[in-house]
């Protein structure tokens, strides 16, 4: 990659190695009590872990001399650890031959991420020999960890004038977050609170929601669809002491026309 700047022209040249483990799994169950009752059950996981070694050299040039000004040589390993747990519960109930149907759906998600990465920077004179005091290094710690609850029940309910499905949901979400800066360029290591952040954030969504789809001869279909959430926010950042708090309600109007020239 190649910088143009008025006086000087950076060329940095990167070298990216990554090491994955990764395991994934699924399973899934469905039992029909009856012809109009089904329930099943999935669960999905993962876990991942990753490593990625990283080497930098950036190379200053002096536009009006054509000569190297200076290098900077960046190295950095980073050490990611995170796992996905999903598990869904689902039913649909047939009202009768038509398709009218109600369908409800549990799902609880949790996503954890860790991630542990040191970095060393130098710079250096044309000759390579080291320029006095530019010498830095650090170790960036993060810590996420996010939860998800949520749940929805779908009408489908077709008539002979129009095709109907409208429905709700609502969703709980919690993000913690935790990511930290050490200062290792004396060799020890010391911690940096101006770049260093812990937060909390919650948000909750309700949702109403109806659509109408009506086949317009052959090759033409309309549908017009309406939804109304509300949602709730609350971010405190435990770092500044401080709680941000939101509260809102929008509507949402969708409107769709399609066309299909043939099979």
């Amino acid at each position: 990659t190649t910088f143009f700047y008025p006086s000087q022209t950076w060329h940095e040249e990167n070298t990216n190695r990554n090491f994955y483990n990764i395991i994934r799994g699924r399973l899934g169950v469905n039992y029909k009590f009856s012809e109009k009752f089904s329930i099943g059950l999935q669960y999905i996981g993962s876990n991942n872990n990753k490593k990625n070694k990283e080497k930098d050299i950036s190379t200053i040039k002096n536009n009006s001399l054509s000569t190297i000004d200076s290098l900077i040589i960046s190295n950095a390993e980073n050490k990611i650890k995170n796992n996905i747990t999903n598990v869904d519960i689902y039913s649909i109930y047939k009202l009768d031959t038509i398709g009218r149907k109600i369908s409800t759906n549990f799902n609880y998600l949790t996503f954890n991420d860790n991630q542990d990465r040191v970095f060393s920077s130098n710079n250096l004179y044309q000759n390579h020999t080291i320029i006095p005091n530019s010498y830095y290094s650090a170790n960036n710690i993060s810590e996420i960890n996010i939860t998800n609850y949520s749940a929805k029940i779908d009408i489908d309910f077709p008539t002979k004038f129009i095709e109907l499905t409208f429905g709700s949901k609502i969703s709980f979400t919690k993000n913690s977050t935790n990511l930290s800066v050490y200062n290792l360029t004396t060799g020890s290591q010391i911690f940096d609170p101006s770049q260093s952040n812990k937060f909390v954030y919650n948000e909750n969504t309700e949702a109403l929601y109806i659509s109408g789809s009506k086949k317009l001869g052959k090759k033409w279909e309309s549908q017009l669809g309406l939804r109304l959430e509300t949602t709730q926010t609350e971010g405190n950042s435990v770092t500044l002491n401080q709680t941000n708090s939101n509260n809102y309600s929008k509507l949402f109007p969708t409107f769709y026309l399609s066309y299909t020239p043939n099979e």
